[in-house]
């Protein structure tokens, strides 16, 4: 009995003992430090995607709009439209009111009127036109005036995220 309690009444720790605190501590940092690499990059994905998906629905918006308000379209071919949208809503079509969209090759920007980027890093970007009896039109469109529906293809490419997107419009003015 007596060396019962002289066993237990130690103070101080074994050596033993302290090797096992420090083995379950590392074992308890390295488990929380995969968490946190696995947050970490995670979080990094969701933020390419996020760019990715917002720089491509930004495009397709603002496509989207000029198209279906254009007055005229001058140029129409798979990779490229040329048109007139009325940027000073006075129904008129003026000299400085011609818009481009042009797209070259995959990795490239997505261009408007020029050289201004509309969105960065396009992977395809594809133009479709249908008459008014939804037949497709061959590219390049010889007669841009039967142009009644176009269809917009685009993917955009952020590191490994890919976004795609495709839409319809109906010119309202032709």
């Amino acid at each position: 009995n007596l060396e019962f309690k002289r066993m237990f009444s130690k103070k101080g720790l074994t050596l033993i003992e302290l090797l096992i605190v420090i083995g379950v501590t590392g074992i308890f940092l390295v488990g929380l430090t995969l968490c946190f690499f696995t947050i970490w990059r995670s979080w990094g994905y969701q933020l390419n995607r996020d760019d990715a998906r917002g720089e491509a629905f930004f495009a397709m918006q603002r496509m989207a709009k000029e198209l279906r308000g254009l007055l005229n379209i001058t140029a129409a071919n798979t990779k490229t439209i040329t048109f007139y949208f009325d940027l000073n809503d006075n129904g008129v079509q003026e000299a400085n009111e011609s818009i481009t969209y042009n797209w070259s090759s995959p990795g490239t920007d997505l261009t408007r009127s020029g050289t201004a980027p509309l969105a960065h890093s396009v992977e395809n970007f594809s133009l479709q036109y249908f008459d008014v009896n939804n037949v497709e039109l061959t590219k390049p469109v010889s007669s841009p005036e039967l142009i009644r529906r176009i269809t917009i293809n685009l993917t955009t490419k952020i590191k490994d995220e890919s976004i795609v997107l495709r839409t319809d419009i109906r010119p309202r003015n032709l």
